[in-house]
């Protein structure tokens, strides 16, 4: 993610409380895209997105239920870390947050390559163990170095994974799912009292975000603006 992605996503955030996934600026073409996903997220327009405050947490638990397929019933006390394994984690959050757009992100820098890593985390230690244990084993001196060479592979590999894995412990930024509740109508209400408006003004904040960050004149920030080219956001 670039600094002037991550530059807007800050001030989106300030001003709108919300903020927009990686994978969207990257399909993203043109700066009314933008208008319409921030305007999506805040459910303006009656967006089937947005979620009445005091049902959120009956409708969360009946979508951790359809996208995980647990046959044993959630509650708001349900750590949501344990709903799937870990590998699976960044997956299961990214497709909760295309029905409940006012949940944070996930921890920046964690992809689904790297949770796919995750899962096969304690391979690496074990082919450390058993080859350190046959070049012990064994007489016959190349056999010895290639044995021990394979447990150093693979003691190292768990050395590069572990640090994954302990960062995958804050991975989710919501721990329990009467949690997650509260902050999607926590950041409606804040919505509701700072701000009601239509798709225009939705615009021309946004254009005012754009011209600060970006550093561009507000005549070229038009909603046809490709994002790549007159707006050079990189």
């Amino acid at each position: 993610m670039s600094m002037d992605i991550l530059e807007l996503n800050i001030e989106l955030a300030k001003e709108f409380g919300v903020e927009l996934e990686t994978d969207f600026w990257r399909q993203a073409e043109t700066f009314g895209a933008v208008v319409d996903e921030v305007a999506r997220h805040l459910g303006v327009k009656g967006e089937e997105s947005t979620v009445d405050a005091g049902e959120t947490l009956p409708k969360l638990i009946e979508a951790v239920i359809e996208i995980t397929g647990t046959k044993k019933i959630p509650n708001g006390e349900t750590t949501l870390s344990s709903l799937v394994p870990i590998w699976r984690r960044h997956q299961f959050w990214r497709r909760l947050r295309e029905r409940f757009p006012l949940l944070p992100t996930i921890a920046s820098g964690i992809n689904d390559r790297t949770f796919r890593i995750l899962g096969f985390e304690p391979i690496p230690f074990f082919l450390g163990v058993i080859g350190i244990a046959a070049a012990n084993s064994v007489e016959n001196p190349m056999l010895k170095y290639a044995f021990a060479a394979i447990g150093i592979v693979g003691f190292l590999g768990f050395v590069v994974i572990f640090p994954l894995l302990i960062l995958t412990l804050f991975a989710l930024p919501c721990k329990r799912l009467r949690e997650a509740a509260k902050v999607i109508e926590e950041r409606r209400r804040r919505w509701e009292a700072v701000y009601r408006g239509d798709l225009t003004d939705i615009e021309t904040k946004l254009r005012g975000i754009f011209c600060r960050v970006l550093a561009v004149e507000p005549e070229n920030v038009t909603r046809d603006a490709p994002l790549s080219g007159e707006l050079e956001l990189c």
